[in-house]
């Protein structure tokens, strides 16, 4: 019987081990994917402030050409958008890019959303 208690000892002290280290694992991979994220969200941060900045530089430049040419930073691609007026008035000639094709990088945000995020 004294045999059996130590093994039984062994055992629980191995699960005891094997469960302690597992928790470890799971804080350190944790912490390092707060890291990840963490970083990912600064450097989304700081392309977002890049082209707003480049974007208020570029509308500078043009206004000094006599164009009816803007920057602006739209939110929806998180990206620049051009667009391209009449001199003097204010009928859009073109946009880059398209409204449409806003609307289909939109939907395809939300589509990888709802397929790989918690959301789905």
């Amino acid at each position: 019987m004294v045999e059996l208690n130590s093994v039984q000892d062994k055992i629980i002290s191995l699960a005891k081990s094997y469960s302690a280290q597992h928790e470890k694992v799971n804080v350190a991979h944790q912490a390092k994917l707060e890291q990840e994220q963490q970083f990912d969200a600064n450097e989304k941060k700081k392309a977002k402030e890049e082209l707003l900045e480049l974007s208020r530089k570029l509308n500078a430049e043009m206004r000094g050409l006599n164009t009816e040419v803007s920057f602006q930073y739209n939110e929806d691609i998180e990206g620049l958008l051009v667009t391209v007026k009449e001199e003097g008035g204010d009928r859009v000639i073109a946009e880059f890019p398209s409204k449409k094709a806003i609307e289909l990088m939109k939907k395809m945000q939300d589509l990888v959303g709802i397929l790989f995020d918690k959301k789905g």
